[in-house]
């Protein structure tokens, strides 16, 4: 189980960083012309996604994260999650969404998920 979590955020990890860097070009080339009123909100979760994805590395190549880090992985992770649940909903719910919405929801939610699978995991490991 643990090995499968570690590939699965590790997997994760790859993509949240693929996106931020994604949204770091888009924040520098597209958006101050078309719309700057945005740049604020990208740079946040570019900010978090990179944050993210650099306490998820750090954890997992901890042999054994401390409870610091295991706190701090976990409220990144969740904050992630709660952008990446407020742009699946705003991609359902506006007529007119495109569909980077939906990718960079999903992609934070997915990290999210499988942050918290392997906290569990590493937990119940060395809780035996």
């Amino acid at each position: 189980m643990i090995a499968a979590a570690r590939a699965g955020l590790e997997l994760s990890v790859v993509a949240t960083t693929a996106m931020a860097c994604w949204l770091v070009i888009v924040v520098l080339t597209i958006l101050p012309t078309r719309s700057p009123e945005f740049i604020p909100l990208w740079v946040i979760v570019a900010v978090v996604a990179f944050a993210l994805a650099t306490v998820s590395v750090v954890a997992i190549r901890c042999g054994r994260p401390s409870t610091a880090l295991s706190w701090v992985l976990g409220s990144v992770a969740a904050l992630g999650g709660g952008f990446g649940i407020a742009f699946v909903f705003m991609y359902v719910e506006l007529p007119d969404a495109d569909g980077y919405l939906l990718a960079i929801g999903s992609i934070l939610l997915l990290n999210w998920v499988l942050a918290f699978v392997w906290l569990a995991a590493r937990q119940r490991r060395f809780a035996r």
